[in-house]
């Protein structure tokens, strides 16, 4: 019998619903959306459907039955019991961080530290402003329109 989904408490009507499984002298109650999924949590009783004219729809609910009965042994167990303390999350995410970066060089130009086989900042900055004031002032150097 599987304790996650059953509690032994008093039910309350508009949230849960009495059920009773396997053992008849103990009264466990289910949540309307398990009850909802039709789960089966005895897994000795086997699902007997009803009797049907074609042997698809017999198949297709047998494959429902199998389908439940995996939901309720795998998915819904894995919930955690307690809440991850801040410590322990921390520790968890530690080899996360920000990796150094070892791909560091010096500009050839002007010296300053610039990522290998990228443009330095210092010098790609100098040469942008001689272009753009190069072509928008052309009387600068000299030629008159």
């Amino acid at each position: 019998m599987n304790s996650t989904f059953l509690f032994k408490s008093k039910p309350t009507k508009s949230l849960l619903q009495p059920s009773r499984l396997s053992n008849p002298s103990r009264s466990y109650h289910l949540s309307p959306s398990l009850n909802y999924f039709n789960l089966q949590l005895d897994h000795h009783q086997s699902y007997q459907s009803p009797p049907t004219s074609s042997s698809s729809s017999a198949k297709l609910i047998q494959w429902g039955s199998s389908l439940s009965r995996w939901i309720s042994e795998s998915i819904l167990k894995a919930v955690p019991k307690k809440k991850v303390s801040h410590s322990r999350k921390r520790m968890r995410s530690a080899h996360k961080g920000i990796k150094p970066d070892l791909g560091l060089s010096s500009c050839s130009g002007c010296g300053q530290s610039k990522r290998k086989h990228h443009l330095c900042l210092e010098c790609y900055a100098d040469k942008v402003l001689e272009y753009v004031h190069g072509d928008r002032k052309p009387w600068d150097k000299g030629i008159t329109p």
